[in-house]
């Protein structure tokens, strides 16, 4: 005779559940509560364009070193994928990525309308290597001209990126930086003009959310001196790798 796979411990648990199984009339699998997840831990990402001195296997050497659990690679001109190589470069870049165990959640981008330089290339060759997110490059004020109408005038050239997302399954965070004349800076203007677009496919990317800047990277994370390792090596002293990083 062939012995039971359960045990006595299993015998007595599907026991103890057949009472309230047979009042309900469900099954001993659909009885069971369903486990709750634990939430997803938050990602630093180091951005890629930090480490622009090195070549993609510098940079991920670099950045597992230094403790960080993600890279951000940058797709744009003068970047270590340019947007013309995308197709050969960045799947080679997320292989090595993850080859050394940092995760690519994410991808800063030149986008920021359907328009843009090679807009599909670089959404379908995200998506094919698994990525969904990507930070889209900011839109600027002309302060001669009226302000309002300019943020108006944004939502059909969003609107074209938001149609390329639907299409590739991407979604296009557009970043909330502060610098002279960027609409988003405020924060309230960038949401104006991207708040009747669908969230799945468009949002804003405030400054201290996802992407980490080095600035800030000094006083959160203690793995700081391995990149500065690396740069002194390269740059001469630790300070002038400081200031090359911000």
């Amino acid at each position: 005779m062939s012995q039971s796979a359960h045990t006595r411990r299993d015998v007595l648990k599907i026991l103890s559940v057949a009472p309230l199984v047979a009042s309900r009339g469900l099954s001993a699998e659909q009885s069971v509560a369903p486990a709750v997840l634990p939430p997803k831990k938050t990602r630093l990402c180091l951005v890629s364009r930090h480490l622009q001195w090195t070549n993609m296997e510098e940079a991920v050497a670099v950045a597992a070193e230094a403790g960080c659990k993600a890279i951000s690679w940058t797709v744009r001109l003068g970047a270590h994928i340019l947007p013309e190589n995308v197709e050969r470069d960045l799947p080679r870049a997320v292989d090595l990525a993850h080859k050394a165990g940092l995760d690519t959640p994410m991808l800063i981008t030149a986008l920021n309308e359907g328009k843009s330089a090679r807009a599909e290339a670089v959404l379908a060759t995200m998506r094919g290597v698994g990525i969904r997110y990507y930070r889209a490059a900011p839109f600027r004020y002309d302060y001669s001209s009226d302000l309002a109408q300019q943020i108006e005038a944004l939502k059909p050239r969003i609107g074209s990126l938001v149609r390329l997302n639907e299409k590739y399954g991407t979604t296009a965070m557009y970043h909330t930086h502060s610098a002279y004349g960027n609409i988003g800076g405020g924060v309230w203007d960038l949401w104006l003009a991207v708040k009747d677009f669908d969230p799945e496919f468009v949002g804003r990317l405030p400054r201290d959310d996802v992407v980490l800047q080095v600035g800030r990277f000094r006083r959160t994370c203690g793995a700081v001196p391995g990149v500065l390792r690396h740069c002194s090596r390269r740059r001469g002293t630790s300070e002038h790798a400081g200031d090359r990083l911000r």
